[in-house]
C-alpha cells in the first residue's frame, strides 16, 4: 500500500489537503459467480460477485460488491410480489396496496 499526502495553502487562506492510498502488488481473479437463492427458500439465481478493496488508515479491507445481485433481488422482490397480489384476487379481494 503506498500513500502519498499532498497539502496546498495559500496567502488568501485557502488550503487543500488530500490524502492518496494506493493498493498494488496483489495479483488475482477479483470477480466470480456465485448460485445462491436471492431470498431464503427461493430459487437458485446466479449473478457475478466483485472482490473489492478498500484502503483505510494502515488498514486494507476487503468486500464483496454485486451490482447484478441488487437488479435480480428486485426482480424477483417483484416477482413474488404479483404472485401474492393474485393469491389474493382468488380470495375476492378487489384493492391489494403494496406499501
Amino acid at each position: 500500500m503506498t500513500t502519498s499526502i499532498a497539502q496546498h495553502s495559500s496567502n488568501r487562506g485557502d488550503s487543500l489537503n488530500s490524502i492518496e492510498r494506493t493498493v498494488s502488488g496483489i495479483e488475482w481473479k477479483n470477480t466470480f459467480n456465485l448460485m445462491i437463492p436471492i431470498f431464503k427458500g427461493g430459487e437458485k439465481k446466479k449473478f457475478m460477485v466483485e472482490i473489492a478493496v478498500d484502503a483505510t488508515d494502515a488498514n486494507v479491507r476487503f468486500f464483496l460488491d454485486s451490482p447484478d445481485l441488487y437488479d435480480l433481488q428486485a426482480a424477483v422482490l417483484e416477482t413474488v410480489l404479483a404472485e401474492e397480489v393474485e393469491y389474493f384476487k382468488e380470495w375476492g379481494c378487489s384493492v391489494v396496496t403494496i406499501s
